[in-house]
């Protein structure tokens, strides 16, 4: 009954996103960081809502094609 369930919302959710198969979501694989909200401050200290993008590059981490943001990607060289 539950694989049931699983199978009838992966096709529920194959059927709103057809056609985006090619987009990615711009979320790091290794730490799951995502966009981030806040407010731009003017000179006149208007404040409006924003979103924040994170700065996610393509990289070889372990021989596996990733998209990672950059703070581990300079954690990885680290180590």
């Amino acid at each position: 009954m539950v694989d049931f369930f699983i199978l009838m919302c992966y096709n529920v959710c194959r059927k709103t996103f057809k056609g985006d198969e090619k987009k990615m979501s711009r979320v790091c694989e290794i730490c799951g960081k995502g966009k981030m909200d806040g407010k731009t401050v003017s000179h006149a200290n208007n404040k409006a809502p924003r979103k924040y993008d994170v700065n996610l590059q393509t990289t070889e981490i372990d021989g596996k094609k990733v998209k990672a943001c950059t703070k581990c990607i300079k954690t990885a060289k680290k180590n």
